[in-house]
């Protein structure tokens, strides 16, 4: 499943279920449902993520990188403002 799909999954159960929670407790449970590379990434960048849209648009720049549509090679700064130490394809969490 892509990003834009879980995305669009969770912004349907969330708008459904009526949830009220407070926002950090909302990041956490999409960012829990995301595959394990690119929920490391959101993790060890946490502090940039302080709105549900905004992990919303990392996940999905990160899925883009990962599918190789955004290049981001070896010790170059990808577009989302990291650094990529080791290829995403043999990074681990």
């Amino acid at each position: 499943m892509s990003v834009q799909d879980y995305i669009a999954i969770f912004e349907n159960i969330t708008r459904h279920c009526d949830v009220r929670e407070h926002y950090s407790q909302t990041i956490t449970r999409f960012v829990s449902g995301l595959r394990s590379k690119i929920k490391c990434a959101i993790i060890m960048s946490f502090h940039d993520v302080d709105t549900l849209e905004k992990a919303f648009d990392f996940a999905l720049k990160l899925d883009l990188t990962l599918k190789g549509i955004l290049i981001a090679k070896t010790w170059e700064q990808c577009s989302m403002g990291i650094m990529i130490s080791v290829p995403l394809e043999e990074s681990t969490c």
